[in-house]
This record gives structure tokens, C-alpha cells and sequence, in this order.
């Protein structure tokens, strides 16, 4: 997803491409906002636009592999957390297991919201939460090396619903993350 594709949020974007032109990133980033501002695609399209190889001031090029790859939403440094239903008899206990699931759900809807993500989970009635296993999933991929030698990119949506037990195992990853994250 591109800058230009985000709808809305024109003054931010353009605050995010100066400070990567600039060489001054952060390395956490919190967009928040209203169901429906528009928060995951931009965050979205900040990760392409970091991992663009011919990126204008503008905008990523959308055509470099690294480009592709994010469009496939296939890149191998851009990682996504987000809350689900903890079943064990579902095999559901981290983000990656209903990775394809979510990636269906971003394609139909450009800015996707919590009851629309539940229903696609199959119960609109229960609570999604980010877990302790997550958090060790979230650990073990971003100690690993970059796979192209840039930024690995986690993109959490919606942190708050991270239980207690998995913000205590990714402080100290927030506080000091590891080169390149």
C-alpha cells in the first residue's frame, strides 16, 4: 500500500516520509485514531515506504521487489500482531495462525474495524486478545536478521487488547529493540 492509497491523513504522511528522508525514525510508532481513520493502512504504507529501494520524496515506487512484496502484503521483514480468539482446540494461540485469515479481511476491507475482524473470526461475541504466546512469537521473529538487510517491521493493531502477561515479556523489546527494528 502506498502513501497515495491512504485516504485522510495527508499533513501525517508527510511528516512520517520527511523523518524518513531525514534519517530520523523512530523505532515504535503508535497511530491512533478512530475505527476507520485509516491508522493500519497508513502504518501499512509507512512500512512499504521504509522498505522501498527507489522511493521518491513523494511516495514508495511501488514497482521494486520490495514493493511487490508488500502489496502481496509477502514481505519477509513486515510481521502483523493482531488480537484473535485463544482456542487450543482451533489451534488458534498466535497471529500467524490466522495470518490468511486477517490478509482476506485487510484485501476487503481498506480500513478494517475490531466487529468486522471478530466476525471473520466466527464469533462476534468474544473477546480478541493479543497473548503470551504471541508476544514469544513477536520476540522470535524480530531477534532473527533481516531477511534484505533493512528494517524488520512489526505492525500491532490494536495493542490495547494485549494482556498483561504478554506487555510484560515485549517491554523490554520496546524499551531496547534490537538494531534495524
Amino acid at each position: 500500500m502506498q502513501f497515495v492509497d491512504v485516504i485522510g491523513q495527508n499533513a501525517l504522511s508527510t511528516r512520517l516520509r520527511d523523518g524518513v528522508l531525514s534519517g530520523r525514525i523512530a523505532h515504535a510508532q503508535l497511530f491512533e485514531g478512530p475505527n476507520g481513520s485509516g491508522g493500519l493502512a497508513l502504518a501499512r504504507a509507512y512500512a512499504q515506504y521504509l522498505h522501498c529501494t527507489d522511493r521518491t520524496k513523494e511516495d514508495s515506487c511501488g514497482v521494486c521487489a520490495s514493493c511487490v512484496a508488500h502489496k502481496k502484503v509477502q514481505h519477509p521483514d513486515l510481521h502483523f500482531s493482531f488480537p484473535i480468539h485463544l482456542s487450543k482446540t482451533e489451534n488458534s494461540e498466535t497471529s500467524d495462525d490466522l495470518r490468511s485469515f486477517f490478509l482476506e479481511a485487510l484485501e476487503k476491507y481498506k480500513c478494517l474495524g475490531k466487529k468486522t475482524w471478530y466476525s471473520k473470526m466466527g464469533n462476534e461475541n468474544k473477546q480478541g486478545v493479543i497473548g503470551v504466546k504471541e508476544s514469544q512469537s513477536i520476540l522470535t521473529k524480530i531477534s532473527l536478521k533481516s531477511f534484505f538487510g533493512k528494517a524488520k517491521i512489526l505492525v500491532m493493531w490494536m495493542p490495547e487488547l494485549m494482556n498483561i502477561q504478554a506487555a510484560n515479556k515485549l517491554l523490554k523489546l520496546i524499551e531496547e529493540p534490537p538494531e534495524n527494528t
